[in-house]
């Protein structure tokens, strides 16, 4: 797996970043997930993958559809399957969010989801309920930031830097 090779790549995880800490401030305090963020999202997904494309020469788009459908399916089962348990607002940031990861690899959207839900088991565990944790996209720009730091960690592994 190619990590951070690209700076039109280096630009879009910054950019889900920045949407994922958008969403998650949004959530903290409204529990609820804006449409704006999310097309803004998309559009930056969209363009990202375009820019890419060109200025690293290289087929990202592919790579980012898988990270949104890996990522926004399980939610949206979830979601159909008990609407309150996680909101439509969270399915569509998982899917950008997973869009936007893929732009590195479309595995990246599986850490991040898999890390959102450790940090929001460890929120109930605290909270002792579901209705007093930490609102799911929070969790989620958590589990944004882990991923993106796991990649890192990967990469100095895999150069030998410790040892």
């Amino acid at each position: 797996m190619a990590v951070l090779e690209g700076r039109a790549e280096i630009g879009l995880l910054g950019l889900a970043l920045t949407i994922a800490a958008s969403a998650a401030i949004s959530d903290l305090q409204d529990r609820t997930i804006p449409n704006s963020i999310i097309a803004t999202g998309f559009l930056v997904a969209v363009f990202g993958a375009a820019v890419v494309s060109v200025v690293d020469r290289s087929d990202v788009a592919g790579s980012m559809l898988i990270g949104a459908l890996v990522t926004g399916c399980p939610l949206l089962l979830v979601h159909l399957a008990r609407p309150s348990a996680v909101g439509a607002g969270d399915v569509k940031l998982a899917v950008v969010l997973g869009g936007l990861l893929g732009s590195t690899h479309w595995i990246l959207g599986t850490w991040m989801l898999l890390a959102a839900c450790i940090v929001a088991a460890a929120a109930i565990t605290v909270t002792r309920s579901w209705r007093t944790s930490i609102p799911f996209g929070a969790c989620m720009a958590a589990g944004t930031c882990l991923a993106l730091m796991g990649t890192q960690i990967d990469a100095l592994v895999a150069r030998g830097a410790f040892g």
